[in-house]
């Protein structure tokens, strides 16, 4: 018996040696401090295209009868809400044990409440008018980042921030006409989910400007919570009836479970990365500047749908039939990117005064 434990004393330790805990901690310090510090444009190119990519994923979900249009399992919220999760699994300036859990229950309740909203809005509404609506999210973004971050704009930002508006809303008007059916009910829930959404997004900036959260660590937080409660309304709500509820609903559109599961796993992964960009954006640029680069994401998304989609469905058509349609679908596009590129140069103008203004000022003082 002593013979062998001194066997098992002599043999290799499993356990990592305090010299490898130092360097996988070092790398992963590197690894979060490289995450944090991404150069601006790669950033924000991964923002858009993963945005884009997003929408497109969701078509595909719902043309093949897999969004739950009218059984309501909620599927698209719990496939955010783990992209969002994934984001935990990123390497941060401060452990996820180390955050502030309870702060962090805030805008994850507020987000939750959002998506709810937002998802029974689109069953009573219609998608169409969820993607009129939801494009008012910028304007909530604006009035919200004013009164609560003190956030000021000069007069070039304020226009570019209103081409970019009327740029979107011409394009949702054009969606909105193929006669969806329009419940006040809906509409309503479908705009209170758009505040609440850009309500999410401000406390989101807040705390990570104030408080100095992690954005990637905020983000992982806020999906887990959520996962959690869509957890207790799956089991309430479908897990008792997924024959019924998701199966029979995919073959109804003529699809077939495997490829909806597909397209739900590209849709996970590109709300990872929209998830991550988005959050490392916010302390970056705050909320108006990631608002107004969706107007970006639409502009680009009318092209690409309409190569997609348009051979099949001709609301996606960027040249429909009727001229007024194709007429004001070309000009919500190039409207939207001009907007985009318009308040990037303004902002940049605009930063730039300030910080010769400051500049002076600390002259002067010395």
């Amino acid at each position: 018996m002593v013979g062998s434990s001194e066997s098992l004393d002599s043999s290799p330790c499993t356990k990592p040696t305090t010299k490898q805990v130092t360097a996988l901690k070092r790398f992963s310090t590197k690894v979060a401090y490289y995450i944090e510090h991404v150069p601006f444009w790669p950033l924000m190119i991964v923002f858009v295209a993963s945005a884009i990519m997003q929408n497109l994923c969701e078509d595909q979900i719902r043309n093949h009868g897999g969004g739950g249009k009218k059984t309501v399992h909620l599927l698209t919220f719990a496939a955010n809400a783990l992209g969002n999760v994934l984001v935990v699994f990123l390497p941060a300036a401060k452990p996820l044990w180390k955050c502030d859990w309870k702060r962090a229950a805030i805008p994850s309740a507020v987000d939750i409440v959002s998506q709810v909203l937002l998802q029974f809005g689109i069953v009573l509404a219609g998608a169409q008018i969820y993607t009129m609506l939801y494009n008012s999210c910028i304007v909530w973004t604006v009035v919200l980042s004013f009164i609560f971050l003190k956030q000021r704009f000069s007069i070039w930002q304020i226009g570019a921030i209103m081409i970019v508006i009327a740029g979107v809303a011409m394009k949702s008007f054009v969606n909105s006409v193929d006669g969806s059916h329009q419940l006040v009910v809906g509409t309503i829930l479908i705009l209170c989910g758009c505040f609440m959404h850009s309500l999410t997004n401000i406390i989101n900036e807040y705390y990570i400007k104030k408080y100095d959260f992690p954005p990637t660590r905020l983000c992982g937080i806020i999906g887990i919570y959520s996962i959690i409660v869509y957890t207790f309304y799956f089991i309430g709500w479908s897990s008792w009836r997924v024959e019924t509820q998701i199966v029979d609903e995919i073959h109804e559109a003529g699809s077939d479970v495997g490829t909806v599961m597909g397209w739900y796993v590209l849709f996970v992964l590109c709300n990872f990365l929209h998830a991550t960009c988005f959050f490392l954006l916010l302390g970056r640029i705050g909320n108006v500047g990631t608002a107004i680069a969706k107007g970006l994401k639409t502009g680009i998304y009318i092209f690409l749908s309409h190569f997609m989609y348009c051979s099949h469905i001709e609301k996606y058509c960027l040249f429909p039939l009727d001229r007024w349609q194709r007429d004001i679908t070309l000009a919500s596009a190039l409207m939207s990117i001009f907007g985009v590129v318009a308040y990037g140069y303004a902002t940049k103008r605009y930063n730039e005064k300030k910080a010769r203004k400051a500049a002076e000022e600390e002259d002067i003082r010395g």
